[in-house]
């Protein structure tokens, strides 16, 4: 199986997975971490035994994980959720969040950022008065101008209408601290530390910069991967190609040697159209001038450039210019970030003992490898940690679930259908879920049992709930398998609920409040 099927397939049942950690692109809360072990000897030891990983040598407990996936799970279901499968999925993006977390940590360690106690006391304060700010808004509805600048712990209206309600402030207080602990305000000031050391470093974008960024150029250009070759011999290789480029035919080395469709041609280039480590080379030539080699993530380019026209504006707008100068910051913030992003990431050193948990991780190894030899280590590895997870715990749903999933994907069919058939039909068996319904259709399907395929379709239908894209998958699985019939059920259910939805919506639309004063 390649690379790219490994990772797509992956990535259909994995989607939810967190992969990244750049601050560019985190949104919303992090997870809170547990903080290392204090105490007396016997507290240190019953935290070593409830550790369930570590990244760099900082814990991931097992009570952390859990008390975490107790609130996360009832978030799930409240918003529907119902398959077996899609909780382990996000059982996994917990875990990688928490990973994430400690990654963090250690990215704003390496940039310098330093975070007291007397920090993290006044972010959380300034936290739960924001909770309590939303909290006092939607008991007393709108506020006057004064009393939103009010602290809601010193509002007597406040407190007074919490009371009727019989609430307290104090006890809704202790509740906003639960849901805001130490851990995730410190995630959240090495976020925010993180960013601005990365700003510093970028320093301001001159009018000399925007002025370049428009700049368009005529190049040519080599582009060489590591096809699995020691890293020293792909070097030499490497550093060959970009002495004979300098002096030699540069289109027939890069016919010879490059990997890019373009084989040498000219093309056009302007700003943002290239990796910023690219442009920033590209800037320092001269027309007729060849770069070294440029290490771009899993690539290197070596770049021969031909002409330089500049396309500056005759008249700048300022929010042009502003928009402008905001691109290129981001540009060279991001590959700052990427610059510590890779040194962090050469010395992290993740250690997972939840055989559950490793088998997620590993799963996420191997949507990261850059090879298709380690992407099925990874899968392997994976396979073993949830092997180990239902032999430890035979009724563990989740490691069930996504075990099929790996079998599936290293076309173990006959391993892969016993175990949907004992994860869904077994005795006191309570997984669920219209995913793994059609995984286990398209299995016999595969090995010629319709009929019972189109059992397994029917079942998923009737766990696909009111999730319109789950029946169209269906429809598409009875269309595969020759059930017209059955398909344009689905289509009538889908277009009848398509009209409910729409009527009902229409209904409260109808009874929008009337304006303040009758109007």
């Amino acid at each position: 199986m390649s690379i790219y099927k490994i990772r797509t397939n992956f990535g259909t049942h994995f989607k939810y997975i967190l992969l990244g950690v750049a601050f560019i692109f985190v949104v919303g809360a992090v997870f809170t971490f547990a903080g290392m072990p204090t105490g007396d000897g016997g507290e240190q030891e019953e935290v070593a035994k409830d550790v369930v990983a570590t990244v760099n040598g900082i814990p991931i407990t097992r009570n952390e994980y859990d008390s975490q996936w107790q609130q996360m799970s009832e978030q799930l279901r409240d918003s529907g959720y119902r398959s077996t499968l899609q909780f382990a999925q996000q059982r996994a993006s917990l875990f990688q969040s928490m990973v994430e977390s400690r990654v963090i940590l250690i990215s704003a360690e390496a940039v310098g950022v330093d975070i007291s106690k007397k920090q993290i006391a006044a972010k959380r304060d300034a936290m739960i008065v924001d909770y309590l700010k939303q909290n006092r808004s939607k008991v007393l509805g709108k506020l006057s101008t004064e009393q939103d600048k009010l602290d809601p712990r010193k509002d007597k209206a406040y407190k007074s209408e919490l009371a009727k309600g019989g609430m307290s402030l104090t006890l809704l207080e202790r509740q906003a601290g639960m849901l805001i602990p130490e851990g995730q305000v410190t995630v959240q000031l090495a976020q925010e530390g993180f960013q601005k050391a990365i700003e510093s470093k970028v320093g301001a974008v001159t009018k000399d910069d925007i002025k370049k960024s428009f700049d368009v150029f005529q190049l040519r250009q080599i582009t060489m991967f590591n096809d699995g070759s020691p890293a020293q011999q792909f070097k030499t290789q490497v550093d060959k190609v970009a002495a004979e480029a300098k002096t030699g035919d540069f289109v027939e080395l890069a016919k010879k040697y490059g990997k890019d469709p373009d084989q040498g041609a000219v093309r056009s280039a302007s700003y943002g159209m290239l990796a910023q480590e690219v442009w920033d080379q590209l800037t320092k030539l001269k027309p007729g001038q060849v770069t070294g080699p440029i290490e771009v993530n899993q690539a290197v380019y070596i770049v021969k450039l031909e002409s330089v026209k500049s396309e500056y504006p005759e008249k700048m707008e300022k929010k042009d210019e502003d928009q402008r100068r905001d691109m290129i910051k981001n540009m060279r913030m991001m590959q700052e970030y990427l610059k510590y992003d890779k040194q962090v990431k050469a010395n992290l050193k993740v250690v997972v003992t939840n055989p559950e948990l490793s088998g997620y991780w590993h799963i996420t190894q191997a949507q990261q490898a850059t090879s298709e030899a380690e992407a099925k280590k990874q899968i392997s590895l994976a396979r073993s940690s949830f092997e180990k997870a239902i032999g430890l715990e035979p009724n563990n749903n989740y490691a069930t679930a996504m075990l099929a999933v790996v079998l599936n994907q290293q076309e173990k069919t006959k391993e892969a259908t016993q175990l949907l058939y004992q994860l869904l039909e077994g005795k006191d068996s309570q997984a669920v879920g219209y995913d793994l319904r059609i995984m286990l259709g398209d299995l016999l399907n595969k090995a010629g049992k319709k009929d019972e395929a189109v059992k397994q379709f029917e079942k998923g239908v009737d766990e696909a709930g009111f999730d319109v894209s789950a029946h169209q998958q269906i429809m598409a699985k009875f269309k595969e398998v020759g059930r017209e019939d059955l398909a344009a059920e689905q289509q009538k259910w889908i277009d009848d609920y398509e009209t409910k939805k729409k009527q009902y919506e229409a209904q409260q639309e109808n009874k929008q409040p009337t304006q303040e004063g009758g109007q």
